[in-house]
């Protein structure tokens, strides 16, 4: 297919640095491999988001491009040495807690272990150049609340993190941690050309890494509007990008799906992100369904949740009545089903079918629920409640699940969040998404008095998202036919 003019402007730039906003289905790729290219003679690294990303990306780069996620390169880099049980071990306030180190005892012992992992994942992942430079971020009313005081807690930071970044030590770290010790070293890339891919959820000790390559020439190619890992500390790499010849280019033509399904994409990004460009879908012109939860058509079909719970009641639903066939994206074993079901075997006694040694290390269900929300643990108040609403159920839905799940599966089960760079012929959206609209109108600024009625950039981020993943037909929910209804916008789109 040939490229676009906006796509022929981004590979034609001769800018030291460019940023390319390419929205939903607009060619990214193809643009980057023409960009690459176009330059033969260069030494091009392309950062991928992730190991499945940088495996499409190799099949599709040309010869002279070396493809590596981030972590790829730090890991070859720091920790090729380290004790292989490091990083299988979860890095919690539970860990810490069996460490038996000092002040982490008492009524205060968990809350201050989970204080202590925020702050050690929170400088992992930042760009701070040491630890006691990341301390400028302590809260100092939440050490007041734990009664500790900050020189006890930092004294504290720097044993665990000096255990964590020991790579022949097997006390726990996350991968995060080997990342962090790369960037602290201030590595230059021997490269020409570096391409940044999805840098609007870029880490900040990446960006760090990447703004650093001043002699190579940089690119960023993401989508603002799908930021939606912020929760985990990302940033969006193409905004905080900043300096002289800069190039700044948009890809605005979608060859995934038709207008229809861009139009309502458009009213998403019109009501909650105020944004001025147009999305244009070029590709096949189907269409939106109304609302529906019918069984999938022939099409490929891929059901998207906001949350494991909404997952999971869906698919217990669908098991009981016999289905089957059922594909969970990145495999059954990536929803934590299994956590599920130990969680009901620490409710019900049974300490000796849990599998996982953190859950295992609980004395009892009421001890769970007490640590989860002394930490405010999500994930776990959900597992939590799930088996509070199936109890005896659970091993039997569990086993029917199990044998249901299938690699070719016409139907594919998965979050909102592990959807992103995936897409289907069919999209059917479930009723566990937040609202958009109250009282009749869309909940933004513009119409809503009350700052807790507005809905935050990243749910209408995970909105976009989960909208643009369908190619030819998008089945939409009571929240989205709600907008549909009684958006101004609604005309424009």
């Amino acid at each position: 297919m040939p490229l676009t003019e906006e796509q022929t402007a981004v590979v034609d730039s001769s800018s030291p640095s460019v940023v390319v906003n390419a929205f939903a289905g607009a060619g990214k790729t193809s643009t980057l491999r023409a960009y690459a290219e176009a330059r033969p003679n260069k030494r091009v690294l392309f950062v991928a988001f992730n190991r499945s990303v940088a495996e499409e990306a190799k099949g599709r780069m040309p010869a002279h491009v070396r493809v590596k996620t981030s972590h790829a390169l730090a890991w070859a880099a720091v920790a090729r040495g380290w004790n292989a049980a490091k990083l299988q071990g979860k890095f919690n306030a539970w860990a810490l807690l069996r460490q038996k180190l000092p002040h982490l005892d008492g009524e205060q012992g968990v809350a201050r272990a989970d204080a202590l992992v925020r702050f050690l994942n929170g400088f992992c992942q930042s760009r701070s150049p040491t630890l006691h430079d990341h301390a400028k971020h302590l809260d100092d009313e939440e050490l007041l609340r734990l009664s500790i005081a900050r020189a006890d807690f930092l004294s504290l930071a720097e044993t665990v993190w000096g255990r964590m970044s020991d790579g022949q030590d097997a006390f726990p770290a996350t991968h995060d941690t080997y990342f962090k010790l790369w960037q602290m070293s201030r590595p230059r890339l021997p490269y020409d050309v570096i391409l940044l891919d999805e840098a609007q959820d870029t880490n900040p000790a990446l960006f760090d890494v990447f703004v650093r390559q001043e002699h190579a020439v940089r690119v960023l190619v993401g989508d603002r509007h799908q930021n939606i890992y912020g929760f985990r500390g990302a940033m969006n790499a193409m905004e905080a990008f900043k300096g002289e010849g800069v190039g700044r280019y948009a890809l605005t033509h979608s060859f995934r799906f038709g207008p229809k399904i861009a139009d309502v994409a458009n009213l998403i990004l019109h009501e909650f992100k105020n944004e001025s460009l147009r999305l244009i879908g070029s590709g096949a012109d189907t269409g939106v369904v109304g609302e529906s939860h019918e069984p999938p058509s022939r099409m490929k079909t891929g059901m998207l949740f906001r949350t494991n719970a909404g997952l999971f009641d869906a698919a217990a639903s669908i098991c009981l009545h016999g289905g089957k066939g059922i594909h969970f994206l990145g495999g059954f074993q990536g929803y934590a089903f299994d956590d599920i079901l130990d969680t009901y075997h620490l409710a019900t006694g049974r300490k000796s079918s849990i599998k996982n040694p953190f859950l295992r290390g609980f004395r009892g269900f009421e001890e769970l629920q007490d640590y989860a929300e002394q930490v405010d643990d999500k994930e776990i108040k959900v597992r939590c409640r799930v088996v509070e609403k199936y109890w005896h159920q659970l091993p039997h839905i569990y086993r029917s699940i199990e044998a249901a799940a299938s690699d070719d599966g016409q139907l594919t089960m998965t979050t909102a969040h592990k959807a992103k760079g995936s897409e289907w012929d069919q999209v059917i959206l479930a009723d566990d998404f937040p609202s958009l609209c109250r009282d009749g109108k869309p909940n933004t600024a513009r119409y809503q008095t009350k700052k807790e009625s507005v809905m935050p950039a990243s749910e209408a981020n995970l909105w976009y998202v989960a909208v643009t993943r369908a190619r030819k037909r998008l089945k939409i929910n009571s929240a989205l036919a709600d907008l549909l209804r009684n958006s101004k916008g609604a005309a424009r789109a």
